[in-house]
């Protein structure tokens, strides 16, 4: 549940610092980790889905 309320909140943040360039910066740092983790969590999921249905065809 908490997983995305901190890339929630820089976003929020870097979207009313986006008046200054750093805005831009914190913005597209926290896009781009918001995207490797949920490709990372979607890879773990995967993989426990895989070992399930190997498991329950053995």
């Amino acid at each position: 549940m908490y997983r995305g309320l901190a890339p929630f909140a820089a976003l929020v943040v870097s979207l009313c610092l986006i008046a200054l360039v750093i805005g831009f910066f914190i913005f597209f740092v926290t896009w781009i980790f918001a995207v490797s983790d949920a490709y990372k969590m979607v890879n773990k999921q995967n993989d426990r889905v895989e070992k399930k249905r190997n498991g329950a065809s053995a």
